[in-house]
C-alpha cells in the first residue's frame, strides 16, 4: 500500500463520565413513565471535546516514553482529564511474550507491562488487583481494578490488549490519582439500607432489599478535570409501585444520596410445530419448526428437540403419552394471563407424531418469545459460539398487567428474566413483537459482557442492535401502537451525531447514535459479502470488541470495534476494513483512530508524466474530509481520495493540512 503521512497526529479524548460497570435501567422503550423523580443521576460531561495544552504535552510523552521502552510508534488516542491518564493508546505494536495458551501467562505479561509503564500509565501496580482476562477474534486483555484500603473504586481501571501471539498493542488507564477519604464508614450497613428505603416509596409489604450493601470508593464528576471522592454504601432496593430495581449509592460518612438509578431495564419419534410471527405481528404467521424443545414420553423420560426441530427417543411398549410445555435449555415460558402453554398427544412406535403448539394449547405470545429467545441462541452461534449468556435459560414471562404495563417490557437484572405486557390503550402486545424480544434479551447479554449496562445509553443502543442484527429492521417495535405497523419507537437508520445527541440525553435516546454508528457500518460490510457474511462480520466485530475491551461510552465501543478488526497486531497500521468503519464513525460524530495516513487512489497527470504524490500534494496545501474521502480544495485533476487511516477530523475541524 502507497501511504503517504499528512503529517498531522489527533488527538481523540473519549467521554468517561460514568465508567466501567456503570448500569442503567434497561427497559425496552421509553413510553411509560420511568418514575424519574426518584431518580438522582451523576453529572455528565463531554470529555471527548476537553482539550488543554498540559494535555497534549503528557501524550506526547506518553508515546516518546513507550517507544523507548517497546520500540515502534505509540500514540494516545482518547485521553481522561478526570484522571489525568491516557484512557486508550494505541501501537505499532511488540512482541513481550512468545504467546499465550492460558489466562495465567495473558495476566503475568499483563503484571510485567505496567510495571514497566506505570509512569506512563499513572499507576500504582501494588493498588490494582486482576479482574478479567478476555478474548476475540484472535485477541486477549487483561482487565485491572483498582483498590483504595481494599474497596474497589467505581471506575478505576487499568488494561493491556495482546494479540494470542504475545504483541502488545493497545494499552488503557482510568486510575484515579490522590484518593484521601476515611476508609471507615460513619453509617453502618443497616443506616444505609433505612436511608435507602427511606429515600423512596417502600413498601414492606411489597418492596425487598436485593444482596448485601456493598463499600466502595465513588468519584463524583463535579467537572470535565474534577472529581470528589465520597466513601459510598451501594444498596439494591426493589419497590412494586414504582416499579424498579433502585440502585442507590450513599454517602457512608453524612448520609447523603450521591446517585440513584433504576437497574429495570425486563425411537418414538416425530417433529414440531409452532404458528409464529416472525420479526413481529405486522408480519404474516408462519408455521415453524420449534428446537431445543423439552418433550416427555410416558415411561421413558425426557427428549430434546434438536435444531431443526425434529425428536426421538429409543423404547418399545406401544402408544405412549407425549407431553410438554414451551421449556427447554434456552428458554421457560411463563404465562401472566392464564394456563401456560401445554400439548399432549399419543405416540405410536415407529410412527412420527407432531408436537404442534397452536391457538388451542397456547397464546401468539407465549409461541412468538419462545422463538425468539432460541433464535438468538443460534444467531450467537453464528459468530461467538462460546459466549455462555445464550446457552442459559431464560425465563419468560407473558401477557403481564402489572402496574407498569400496558404499553411496556423488561429485562430484570435481579432474576434475569424477560417480560413483556399484554395489549391495551392502544399498545400491542409486546411479546408478539420478536425485535422487543430481542432488544430485552440484548440487556441481559450486555450485563453479562459489563456487569451493567454503561453509561451514555450505551446499554439501550446495543439492545437495539442485537434486534436490529437479528431483524435486519432498522425499526425496533414495528407495530408497537397496536395495529400500526408503519412505526415504531425508535429506527437505527438515522443522522444523530456524537455528543450532541448523546451527552445529557435520556438513555434510550443517546443509544439511538451508538446503533446508528452499528446500522451504517452492518450495511457497508453487506454491499461487500453479501447479507448474511456481512451481518456475522459487523456481529462479530461488535460482540468481540465489547468482550475484549469492555466499553462503556459509546466512543469507547466504536474504538473497540476497530480493535476487534485489527488483524496483525499493529493498531496505527489500519484494519481489513477501516474504511467502512471509518465511514459509519464519521456519519455519527466518532473519529476513526489512527494517525492520518492518505492512501491515494490517483494515477498521475493525463498526458502520462510520472507522478509524484509528494509533489502534487505541497506542504501548505489544504483538503477537506468528507466521510472518509479527502477532497483537495486547490486541485485541478486531483479532485478525490481514499482516505484509509483519518483521525484529525475533529482536531482539525473537517480541514487537513498537508505536510502542516
Amino acid at each position: 500500500m502507497n501511504l503517504i503521512h499528512a503529517g498531522i497526529t489527533a488527538s481523540l479524548v473519549i467521554t468517561l463520565s460514568l465508567v466501567v460497570g456503570v448500569a442503567h435501567p434497561a427497559w425496552g422503550f421509553d413510553s411509560v413513565n420511568h418514575n424519574g423523580e426518584f431518580r438522582v443521576p451523576l453529572k455528565e460531561f463531554d470529555l471527548f471535546s476537553y482539550q488543554s495544552a498540559e494535555e497534549l504535552h503528557a501524550q506526547q510523552r506518553v508515546g516518546e516514553t513507550l517507544s523507548n521502552l517497546y520500540g515502534g510508534r505509540w500514540q494516545t488516542v482518547a485521553w481522561n482529564p478526570q484522571t489525568n491518564t491516557p484512557h486508550c493508546i494505541l501501537g505499532t505494536g511488540a512482541a513481550v511474550a512468545p504467546g499465550f495458551r492460558t489466562s495465567a501467562e495473558v495476566e503475568d505479561a499483563a503484571w510485567r507491562v505496567l510495571t514497566e509503564s506505570a509512569s506512563v500509565l499513572g499507576i500504582d501496580v501494588e493498588t490494582l488487583r486482576l479482574l478479567d482476562v478476555t478474548n476475540g477474534l484472535g485477541k486477549t486483555a487483561a482487565h485491572f481494578q483498582q483498590v483504595y484500603h481494599e474497596l474497589d473504586v467505581w471506575g478505576g481501571r487499568v488494561h493491556a490488549t495482546f494479540t494470542e501471539s504475545g504483541r502488545l498493542f493497545v494499552l488503557g488507564s482510568d486510575f484515579y490519582p490522590a484518593i484521601a477519604v476515611d476508609p471507615h464508614p460513619s453509617i453502618p450497613s443497616e443506616g444505609a439500607v433505612n436511608i435507602a428505603c427511606g429515600d423512596l416509596p417502600f413498601d414492606t409489604a411489597t418492596d425487598s432489599i436485593v444482596g448485601s450493601p456493598a463499600l466502595l470508593v465513588l468519584p463524583l464528576p463535579l467537572s470535565e478535570t474534577e472529581v470528589a471522592y465520597h466513601l459510598v454504601w451501594r444498596v439494591s432496593v426493589r419497590t412494586r409501585n414504582p416499579f424498579g430495581l433502585w440502585v442507590t449509592h450513599i454517602d457512608a460518612h453524612d448520609g447523603q444520596v450521591l446517585w440513584r438509578y433504576n437497574d429495570v431495564q425486563v425411537t418414538y419419534l416425530g417433529d414440531t410445530e409452532s404458528d409464529v410471527e416472525p420479526n413481529s405481528y405486522c408480519h404474516s404467521h408462519e408455521d415453524q419448526s420449534m428446537p431445543y424443545l423439552d418433550i416427555a414420553v410416558q415411561g421413558l423420560g425426557t427428549v430434546t428437540s434438536d435444531s431443526e426441530g425434529n425428536w426421538s427417543i429409543g423404547g418399545t411398549g406401544g402408544d405412549r403419552v407425549v407431553s410438554c410445555n414451551l421449556y427447554g435449555p434456552y428458554a421457560d415460558l411463563h404465562n401472566n394471563g392464564g394456563d401456560d402453554a401445554f400439548f399432549s398427544g399419543t405416540a405410536e412406535e415407529d410412527v412420527p407424531l407432531t408436537v404442534d403448539f397452536e391457538n388451542a394449547n397456547s397464546q401468539q405470545d407465549e409461541r412468538d418469545v419462545f422463538d425468539a429467545v432460541n433464535d438468538l441462541h443460534d444467531f450467537f452461534q453464528l459468530f461467538a459460539p462460546g459466549f455462555a449468556y445464550p446457552h442459559q435459560r431464560t425465563d419468560a414471562y407473558v401477557s403481564r398487567d402489572d402496574l407498569y404495563c400496558p404499553g411496556n417490557a423488561w429485562w430484570d437484572p435481579g432474576d434475569g428474566s424477560i417480560n413483556f405486557c399484554e395489549a391495551d390503550d392502544g399498545y400491542a402486545n409486546t411479546g408478539e413483537i420478536q425485535s422487543i424480544v430481542y432488544h430485552e434479551f440484548g440487556h441481559g447479554v450486555q450485563d453479562a459482557i459489563l456487569g451493567g449496562q454503561g453509561s451514555q445509553g450505551l446499554g439501550e443502543g446495543n439492545a437495539d442492535i442485537l434486534a436490529n442484527l437479528v431483524t435486519q429492521e432498522s425499526i425496533i417495535g414495528l407495530g408497537y401502537f397496536q395495529d400500526n405497523c408503519t412505526i415504531g419507537f425508535r429506527d437505527s437508520d438515522n443522522d444523530l451525531r456524537y455528543p450532541d445527541d448523546v451527552i445529557g440525553q435520556e438513555e434510550h435516546l443517546a443509544g439511538r447514535v451508538i446503533a446508528g454508528f452499528n446500522w451504517d457500518a452492518m450495511g457497508l460490510l453487506q454491499g461487500i459479502y453479501g447479507t448474511d457474511t456481512g451481518t456475522n462480520m459487523s456481529a462479530a466485530r461488535w460482540h468481540s470488541g465489547r468482550v475484549l475491551e469492555l466499553p462503556t461510552t459509546q466512543p469507547d465501543q466504536v474504538m473497540a470495534t476497530f480493535i476487534a478488526d485489527d488483524d496483525d497486531g499493529n493498531a496505527l497500521n489500519g484494519t481489513p476494513h477501516y474504511e467502512h468503519f471509518c465511514r459509519a464513525a464519521w456519519n455519527h460524530g466518532f473519529p476513526a483512530p489512527g494517525e492520518t495516513y492518505v492512501d491515494f487512489n490517483y494515477s498521475g497527470p493525463e498526458d502520462g508524466t510520472p507522478w509524484n504524490p509528494y509533489d502534487t500534494l505541497a506542504e501548505g496545501i489544504e483538503a477537506v474530509i468528507e466521510g472518509c474521502r479527502l477532497v483537495i480544495k486547490p486541485g485541478t485533476s486531483t479532485e478525490t481520495a481514499t482516505v484509509t487511516k483519518a483521525m484529525t477530523i475533529v482536531a482539525y475541524d473537517g480541514v487537513v493540512v498537508i505536510g502542516g
